[in-house]
């Protein structure tokens, strides 16, 4: 039963006891078109797509927003791990080429792997340029 797994006191009141999200009633709707559909057709393909991020949409707004990411001890978690991020960004080599190139001690460049994904930096996109101060 819902209401017996030990996280349930916590969580349930904090979701409403689970109560249906537009997302989730979206993702649902969409998972009786699809069924109707030619499998690897483009519309089959695209309504997975739609289902897809709409039930992402419903874990990240309805659930993990409010579980974790509201949740002020979690915030100030997050804000921790991200001044650690900027200070490790620190050690890769500013360079015209992306993506960046990590420095080791000695000073010698490794590239990225050309493998997608491979370390963390490899989906960010580089970061926005400032514009010149006028002076």
């Amino acid at each position: 039963k819902l209401t017996q797994l030990p996280w349930a006191t916590q969580a349930l009141p904090v979701l409403q006891n689970l109560k249906l999200s537009s997302y989730a009633q979206k993702g649902m709707l969409l998972v009786r078109e699809i069924e109707k559909l030619k499998p690897g057709s483009d519309t089959y393909r695209e309504k997975q797509l739609a289902h897809l991020l709409a039930i992402a949409n419903h874990e990240q707004r309805v659930v993990l927003q409010k579980l974790i990411y509201d949740d002020p001890a979690f915030a100030a978690w997050l804000q921790r791990q991200r001044a650690a991020q900027n200070a490790a960004d620190t050690i890769l080599e500013r360079s015209s080429s992306w993506p960046p190139q990590y420095v080791d001690e000695t000073s010698q460049r490794w590239p990225c792997s050309p493998k997608p994904y491979c370390h963390r930096w490899n989906w960010c996109l580089p970061p926005p340029v400032k514009p010149a101060t006028p002076s």
